[in-house]
């Protein structure tokens, strides 16, 4: 039983890391967006990918937070 804990919170905290990581990244990524005077096409569809991703694991993590208080 413990080390099912141990697994279920080190993946927890990977999933949180990540997170935190593309969050970073978004952000800066999305600053240097902002302050372009003319970004591309194919640089706006890469934030909007980075934003995918970044919203997919936050819902993630929630989901994950939800699942542990009902058990």
């Amino acid at each position: 039983m413990f080390k099912k804990d141990r697994i279920y919170h080190a993946g927890q905290q990977r999933l949180a890391a990540k997170t935190e990581e593309l969050k970073h990244e978004f952000e800066s990524f999305q600053l240097i967006i902002e302050k372009s005077l003319d970004p591309s096409a194919e640089t706006i569809a890469y934030l909007k990918i980075k934003k995918a991703k970044y919203m997919f694991l936050l819902k993630e993590m929630r989901y994950q937070q939800s699942f542990q208080k009902n058990k």
